[in-house]
């Protein structure tokens, strides 16, 4: 039976996960929309492009919502401090941006990227600059208003990006979904906060927090980095129209359950700030999260292995039948997103991302090494190696968690030790 704790649990995952889903999944309909129009060349460039975007937007992002949801206590100071770091590090960002796409068009002879990556630039200030507003509503109980928000703006930018396709916009109107999507999310989160910052930069509480956004964000820079590896490795193999199928098939894994499962691990991570380090609150919460994500994946993934396939061939029409055996694999990705999102969490909320970023760089490590499935397996190798990677890395979570972390040890008749206490 759920408890309260669990039924604030579900009501936050609920309303965190609409708040991720629906810009995922207003791109996921857009994207299946624009298929026919656009072709898989055009993704191909959007998906090299948004590469680098990404290693910025999450130094930027993940790493300060991370740490600011994960403390026990938010100040005024704190916020305005996180507010006025975040707008000079967005402003710093913008020319190593622009000379990453510089560098990819160099490197992939295709004049138009970098001109797509100046394009999208701007949308990183517009994140950054909404975050301490998005996280004051989150620790606020006010989720609601954040899934509000970004639903708003996901309709407005995907209503554009159609309207620009049909005009003949070709790869532009990509562009222009995301630019409207970071702008008028920000722009509603705004609206929706009471929160104002104010000329406050006290760098004894902004130190801390950091040292502590670096690691998280080291850790996803990892995962783009790797994602810089990985499509750069299938655009030379397989050409600009094998990653286009490759983006469709990770396309569609986020829009039935990668934003779920990033949801639920960032209201576990509300939940276990709620109680102290050590708590037996703690670990309720941990194993509802738990026990809620699989719940959710598991008819997903079946669904996605029977009926992905057929919907993909249906939806794009012939000349996506590349991305066919690649959604119907990705079930076995979306399985592992919610144990490996949770349990991720728990180690950000003991003061672990250190311990998350070597897990990070270990991922890395064995996605390079069964990427040679690709030579049995053909593009589909991708996906069986990103399958593989997942798990590995949930038995690895599961064991530092549980059995080494303790997390589970007044059930196995010895006492609870706590975890580091965070310095957060």
């Amino acid at each position: 039976m759920i408890g309260i704790g669990g039924l604030r649990l579900l009501r936050d995952a609920s309303w965190i996960s609409v708040a991720l889903s629906t810009p995922e999944i207003v791109r996921g309909l857009v994207f299946l929309a624009l298929v026919p129009l656009l072709g898989p060349e055009a993704y191909g460039l959007m998906g090299l492009a948004a590469v680098v975007v990404a290693i910025a937007t999450l130094i930027l992002r993940d790493g300060w919502v991370t740490a600011l949801a994960g403390r026990h206590e938010l100040s005024e100071a704190l916020l305005s401090s996180c507010f006025w770091a975040l707008a000079l590090l967005s402003a710093a960002l913008l020319a190593p941006v622009l000379a990453g796409g510089w560098l990819l068009g160099r490197a992939f002879s295709e004049p138009v990227l970098p001109l797509i990556v100046a394009a999208l630039a701007p949308a990183l200030v517009a994140e950054a600059l909404a975050i301490p507003a998005r996280v004051w509503l989150l620790r606020s109980g006010r989720a609601r208003s954040v899934a509000l928000a970004s639903g708003f703006a996901a309709l407005v930018a995907g209503l554009a990006a159609l309207s620009a396709a049909l005009a003949g916009w070709w790869v532009w109107s990509l562009v222009l979904f995301n630019l409207l999507l970071a702008f008028a999310t920000s722009v509603m989160l705004w609206l929706q906060s009471r929160w104002r910052p104010r000329r406050h930069f006290v760098w004894a509480q902004l130190r801390p927090l950091l040292a502590f956004a670096v690691k998280v964000s080291a850790g996803n820079g990892v995962l783009v980095l790797e994602q810089v590896a990985l499509r750069s490795l299938v655009a030379a193999m397989f050409g600009t129209v094998g990653l286009g199928a490759l983006m469709l098939a990770r396309r569609i894994v986020e829009l039935v359950a990668g934003a779920t499962s990033a949801a639920l691990g960032r209201a576990s991570l509300i939940g276990l700030a709620r109680d102290p380090v050590g708590s037996s609150g703690r670990r309720t919460t941990l194993l509802q999260a738990m026990g809620l994500g699989l719940v959710v994946a598991a008819p997903l993934a079946l669904a996605l292995a029977l009926a992905g396939g057929p919907a993909v061939s249906w939806l794009a029409g012939p000349d996506w039948q590349q991305s066919v055996p690649l959604v119907r694999t990705s079930a076995l990705v979306v399985l592992a997103l919610p144990v490996n999102a949770v349990l991720a969490q728990w180690h950000y909320s003991h003061d672990r991302a250190g311990l998350e970023l070597g897990l990070r760089l270990l991922g890395t490590g064995l996605l390079l090494a069964f990427l040679s499935l690709v030579f049995v397996a053909g593009l589909n190798g991708v996906v069986l190696a990103m399958a593989a990677r997942a798990w590995i890395l949930a038995g690895c979570r599961l064991y530092l968690v549980f059995w080494r972390g303790g997390a589970l040890a007044d059930l196995r008749g010895r006492r609870f030790r706590p975890a580091c206490r965070p310095r957060i």
